[in-house]
């Protein structure tokens, strides 16, 4: 720790940057393996390019498909602007973290990083449910649906997800005893308590808000939807059997529902087991495992798009129109589409079970 002598004789630029790393010196901290750190960089480059390519092209095809709902549409919007932005504002800055192994931007920006860990995140997490709960009620109240789901609801939930997560993020980084800090082992900034010998109730109280709570509401409607699916199914194959078809569709709507389910899974519980043992022990878990578990955490921005294109022929086809204007066509991967929904429908995951709702009323 500097003197005062010594704080006078660094530069500014210095003096910040300690004032950055403080809290962590408490914690015990591992160094990073050179070679270990340039594998860092470089995954974090390759998932930051493809995820301001993949948002920033769904985006795009969002506005061109118009067959899908419209507010199932808005939300899948917002779900997509909330992951660009972690991908430009969150994992944009840990690029320059990583090569100067250290916080190069300041206090002020390393505390509006720490914001936007909390503000995209949750945002994100919240559009995916409000985009699970919309397709719930359409499949469970298929007649009260109209009624109470409609635009302009959509778009004031859009409005309040916003601020309700903009302002808890702000208020978490500037209550009394509270500071933005840079963290070497995910090389971004966290927002703790100033006091690093205390558990931080305040972190934990907005993990299980924002974090742990949504994905355990997603996933129960995930499974909700999936027995709904399954007994639709049952009715619907003993139809298709007495008619000698096979209904594909069911089968492709329970994929997407493990596919949706386990990817979720798969990204955030590292970055839930990781907090919860730091926050508890006030140690780091082994380096590694933190940085496979904040790139799982930022691959989750990315990997909506990707299951959209796999899993949906308009979408699929939408975005190779899109992509035929900027790159080579010999660039654009075609594949036979047999099993795919028809041209005309809106994505799989949105419209397979207001299909199977309906095929189970007209039988």
């Amino acid at each position: 720790m500097a003197t005062t002598i010594d704080m006078e004789i660094l530069e500014p630029s210095e003096q910040l940057s300690n004032s950055t790393q403080t809290p962590h010196l408490q914690l015990e901290h591992h160094e990073s393996p050179v070679g270990l750190l340039v594998l860092k960089g470089i995954c974090v480059t390759a998932i930051t390019l493809t995820n301001i390519f993949a948002n920033s092209l769904c985006l795009v095809v969002l506005r061109r498909v118009r067959e899908l709902n419209p507010v199932t549409k808005a939300f899948m919007f917002n779900m997509t602007i909330s992951d660009l932005c972690t991908g430009v504002l969150v994992c944009g800055p840990i690029i320059g973290s990583i090569i100067h192994d250290s916080w190069p931007y300041g206090q002020l920006v390393c505390t509006a990083s720490g914001i936007a860990n909390i503000v995209f995140s949750f945002t994100s997490f919240m559009s995916l449910l409000n985009v699970n709960l919309e397709r719930y009620l359409a499949v469970t109240r298929p007649f009260d649906y109209p009624h109470l789901v409609t635009l302009p609801r959509a778009y004031a939930t859009i409005f309040l997800l916003w601020i309700v997560s903009g302002s808890m993020g702000t208020l978490n980084a500037v209550l009394p005893g509270r500071i933005a800090s840079y963290s070497p082992g995910l090389h971004t900034c966290t927002v703790g308590p100033e006091d690093t010998s205390k558990m931080d109730i305040i972190g934990s109280v907005l993990m299980c808000l924002f974090i742990i709570v949504p994905f355990t509401i997603t996933l129960t409607l995930f499974v909700r939807l999936f027995v709904l699916a399954r007994f639709h199914a049952n009715r619907i194959a003993a139809l298709s059997r007495s008619m000698g078809t096979e209904n594909k569709t069911e089968r492709k709507s329970f994929t997407t529902f493990f596919i949706m389910t386990m990817c979720l899974t798969v990204c955030y519980t590292p970055l839930v087991i990781s907090f919860g043992y730091e926050n508890i022990t006030r140690k780091e878990l082994p380096l590694p495992f933190v940085y496979v578990a904040e790139l799982l955490t930022f691959s989750n921005s990315v990997s909506n798009v990707m299951i959209y294109y796999a899993r949906n022929t308009t979408f699929r086809q939408t975005a190779q129109r899109v992509l035929r204007g900027v790159l080579p066509e010999a660039l654009i991967t075609r594949r036979n589409h047999e099993d795919d929904l028809p041209s005309h429908s809106g994505l799989s995951f949105v419209s397979e079970m207001t299909v199977a709702t309906s095929a189970n009323t007209k039988s």
